[in-house]
């Protein structure tokens, strides 16, 4: 039965992750062609696949070990993934918009995925956040209102990445907020295949 269960997961990655694989690999050489740069590619984002790669990798062997247990747990284990599906859902809106401050991601699979890919931002444009606060205050460019205030303008571009910059936001550095968010999705994955196979061990096969 054990083996049957991870029969299972093991097919389902075998489809998702080569996938999500072509997917990244894709989309890093249109941003690194396409986007300004020194050079014709721009290798420095090439990390920051990589990280985006192995966070979705990570979040699809948790929820796929997730799902596995919904079906062993009951026959109609849909009716219990559509609404973790939709708490995910929401909590990758709540991950986005608030840059990572929001300590209630903690309590869902993608919040700590998001982690991984925030800290590998960081770690490949570490500053990301100079940039952005010298975008915003238009590099010290604005207008003079009649009370002497002046009003900056905000850089093309600077208001919309700081909406959707996010910092791993866990009070260690960036490495360590890779690695730690990767020991916690692991420690599900493998908690929800654990429970899944000894609840699949105890079911009567008709």
């Amino acid at each position: 039965r054990t083996e049957v269960f991870l029969y299972r997961i093991l097919g389902y990655l075998g489809i998702v992750w080569p996938y999500l694989a072509i997917m990244v690999f894709i989309s890093a050489l249109v941003t690194g062609f396409a986007g300004p740069g020194d050079s014709i590619f721009r290798f420095s984002e090439f990390g920051i696949w990589l990280s985006v790669l192995f966070a979705a990798m990570l979040a699809t062997l948790v929820y796929g070990m997730l799902f596995c247990f919904f079906g062993v747990m009951w026959r109609f284990g849909i009716v219990l993934a559509i609404p973790f599906a939709a708490w995910e859902l929401g909590m990758a809106f709540v991950t986005i918009l608030t840059g990572g401050d929001s300590s209630i991601r903690y309590m869902s699979v993608i919040g700590w995925g998001m982690i991984i890919v925030d800290a590998g931002a960081a770690i490949g444009w570490p500053d990301n956040w100079q940039l952005i606060e010298i975008g915003l205050w238009g590099g010290g460019h604005g207008e003079e209102n009649w009370l002497g205030e002046v009003a900056y303008i905000s850089l093309p571009g600077a208001e919309p990445l700081s909406v959707f910059s996010g910092s791993p936001n866990l009070g260690v550095s960036n490495w360590l907020a890779f690695v730690i968010s990767t020991v916690v999705l692991v420690f599900q994955g493998i908690m929800a295949w654990f429970i899944g196979q000894t609840i699949f061990k105890g079911k009567e096969v008709n």
